[in-house]
């Protein structure tokens, strides 16, 4: 018993192991195919912005005047190549940094139907950020996880200006929190329901051995009782118990009825045995009895002997018919002399008879 409890509760550490590690293993693959994702959206980013780069330089030397130009002409002028360029790049929008104000913002793919021109707000004082580190390492990038999106920023700095883009991964943040919350809540439920069914496994275990051995128990005292019998190994356990009960039982009872008969056989035995010494005390009387008859020398007391030895023939027989048992014997103190006279009573007629069987030889 205890060593199948130590057995169910390893199974039960071993569920919540495999439960524990299923949820840091989601999790990580959820992670990874996360960072899979803003791998390849950087890689793109990475990729727009150098074409916007290669773009500028082709209108900054296209144009010798192009460091006289107002912003807000620089601003018409790089939308367009902007436009032109992000185009290729669905959601993906972005511009340039030029003397530390952001020129040429466009949004090509947006879907509105309207061109969108103005930078968002939201992102702005990251983007800003972004340009910033551009310009003193050459390079910037930024990765801002919202509660509904997530925010891919980058950025690359040329001499006098820098190029850069951002694309909105919408949804993807939701869409990963849900999976990860249904896997998660769905290893909760697959190990609560692997706790519960062990725990019920032990319980229901720990209750019909109990009630096995407290059946065993009562089987010692009472031959009829049988096991209450329930399913699966437990109750063919306790059927194979009481089969062997019933077994035991038909034994015993085969034993009885032998014993029975036994006892019937030695009563019979002695009760011959008792029938057969009045008889032989009759008829020697009787024999006796007849050899008098001749010579009229019949006395009262032979016929006594007759009657008695008949009395206790009657005595045997009521015994036997109402099968009572034998009365214990009381000791008590007799007299010898009636008992040898007795058996003197008894042995007359067949001494008598011997000895006229002598004489006659």
């Amino acid at each position: 018993m205890r060593r199948l409890q130590l057995q169910l509760v390893f199974v039960l550490l071993a569920a919540i192991s495999v439960a524990t590690l299923s949820a840091i293993l989601i999790a990580r693959s959820i992670r990874g195919a996360e960072r899979v994702v803003v791998g390849d959206t950087r890689r793109v980013l990475s990729a727009a912005n150098a074409e916007l780069e290669l773009q500028y330089s082709e209108r900054a030397n296209a144009d010798t005047g192009w460091a006289m130009l107002p912003d807000a002409a620089r601003d018409i002028s790089l939308r367009a190549v902007s436009q032109a360029t992000l185009r290729s790049y669905p959601g993906v929008e972005g511009g340039y940094s030029v003397g530390g104000r952001i020129l040429g913002y466009s949004y090509p793919t947006h879907g509105s139907g309207n061109p969108k021109i103005d930078v968002p707000e939201a992102e702005r004082p990251e983007i800003e950020r972004t340009i910033q580190d551009a310009q003193k390492f050459g390079r910037g990038e930024r990765v801002l996880r919202g509660s509904r999106d997530i925010v891919v920023i980058d950025a690359v700095s040329q001499s006098d200006h820098v190029a850069w883009t951002m694309k909105r991964l919408a949804g993807i943040t939701d869409a990963t929190e849900s999976r990860r919350t249904f896997l998660l809540i769905s290893l909760v439920i697959a190990a609560l329901v692997s706790v519960i069914g062990t725990l019920a496994t032990v319980i229901g275990l720990r209750k019909g051995i109990a009630e096995i051995q407290s059946g065993l128990a009562r089987l010692e005292t009472d031959f009829a009782f049988d096991l209450p019998v329930s399913g699966g190994e437990l109750g063919r356990i306790s059927r194979s118990v009481n089969r062997v009960a019933d077994t035991r039982r038909n034994l015993e009872a085969a034993l009885r009825r032998a014993d029975r008969l036994g006892a019937i056989g030695r009563m019979a035995a002695s009760m011959a045995h008792e029938i057969r010494n009045p008889l032989n005390g009759i008829r020697l009387t009787m024999q006796l009895l007849k050899q008098k008859l001749g010579s009229n020398e019949i006395r009262a007391s032979d016929l006594d002997l007759v009657i008695g030895e008949v009395d206790r023939l009657n005595a045997l027989l009521g015994d036997l018919l109402a099968f009572q048992e034998a009365p214990k014997p009381v000791l008590q103190d007799q007299q010898l002399l009636p008992i040898i006279e007795r058996c003197v009573e008894l042995l007359r007629p067949q001494a008598q008879e011997r000895f006229s069987s002598s004489r006659t030889t």
